[in-house]
Parts: structure tokens; sequence; C-alpha cells
């Protein structure tokens, strides 16, 4: 939601659409089942890395219809599916500096 939140402060949207797209946002992702998760697509030196991008393309080739590409953002690939198949692409991806892939979670639910 950072990613909603930061655009609407930059000033992409205005007022009420603002309000409208975050808040529509955390409901969908607070009532979804499954998971996200983030793995880069740039080396350390934020160039793209073929080998990544080509890993990350046989784990959404691997598991079609349950992970999607939700969206790539700033050298990062947000990957959302089904909770077997992230756990499983998650497992099947190199580690990238001890910390990636990275689960995405959810931190409230709205009502």
């Amino acid at each position: 939601m950072g990613w909603y939140t930061a655009l609407g402060c930059a000033g992409v949207w205005q007022g009420d659409s603002q309000m409208q797209l975050v808040s529509g946002m955390a409901q969908l992702t607070a009532e979804a089942a499954g998971a996200q998760f983030i793995y880069p697509l740039v080396n350390a030196n934020w160039q793209p890395d073929a080998e990544k991008q080509a890993a990350v393309a046989e784990q959404l080739w691997r598991h079609q219809g349950a992970l999607f590409m939700s969206i790539v953002y700033g050298g990062y690939a947000v990957l959302a599916g089904t909770q077997q198949a992230v756990q499983q692409a998650m497992q099947a991806l190199s580690p990238v500096d001890e910390r990636f892939p990275v689960i995405a979670t959810r931190s409230c639910r709205f009502s």
C-alpha cells in the first residue's frame, strides 16, 4: 500500500480520488486470499540482470494461472498468487543479498 500512498503524496491523484484508490486497494488486499513477494530484477549496480529476469519469467511460466506479475517497480518484481505457487516460486529463486525473495505481508484488515 505504500506505493499507492507515495503516488498520492507525490500529487499523481488529487483529493477524493487519492483516498478512494488507496482505501479501495487496501480493502482488496486485506480480503484477498494468497500471497505476494518481492524479488530484484537488477544487480548491485542497478543494471538489469538477465538471469534474474529469466528466473522470474520461468516461475511465471511454471505456475501459470496461479502466479502473476503484479508490478515491476524500481528494479523489483512484485509477484502475487496462491500460497502454494508463491512458496514454490520463492524456494526456486536464488537468494539475493540474504533477504530476497521476501514475502510481502498484510498488516491490517479493513471492515
